[in-house]
């Protein structure tokens, strides 16, 4: 198996494949962009904290999920562009709700918007991030408990 985390991301990304087919939706992050897989999708974790529930080794864990969507940037309607896939990555991931029960809750805490015209085409991306809750033991972080 996989820690949580990934387990995560892979379930985040098989809901984003759905919702943005014409996107190609990696589930860890990318360093380098290929313009011929524009327009993407990634996500990382960033941070995490952990809490002990009481009277046991049980462990609440808030972690912030990064969605980053990647364009190209030569567009005029650039913001309208990021606006409608981020319209439709947070419907896809409120009407999943809690994942089959991989978490105890989420929420959409931050919405980025970023361009460069540093490489070969200028960029514009929309970042979204994620807090999400769930909850493992701390001898099995392989586990969510549901």
């Amino acid at each position: 198996m996989s820690h949580v985390r990934q387990q995560i991301r892979e379930a985040f990304k098989s809901v984003l494949d759905t919702a943005l087919p014409n996107h190609t939706v990696f589930s860890a992050r990318r360093y380098a962009i290929n313009a011929a897989s524009l327009p993407t999708v990634d996500m990382k974790f960033l941070n995490e904290n952990s809490e002990f529930t009481t009277m046991s080794d049980r462990q609440d864990r808030t972690a912030s999920l990064y969605i980053r969507a990647t364009h190209q940037a030569s567009d005029d309607d650039i913001d309208d562009v990021l606006d409608d896939v981020a319209v439709l990555i947070e419907e896809a991931i409120a009407a999943e709700g809690r994942f089959n029960g991989l978490l105890i809750d989420i929420g959409l805490m931050q919405t980025n918007f970023t361009d460069s015209a540093d490489g070969d085409k200028a960029l514009a991306e929309v970042v979204l991030r994620y807090d999400v809750v769930y909850r493992t033991f701390v001898t099995d972080v392989e586990n969510a408990e549901r």
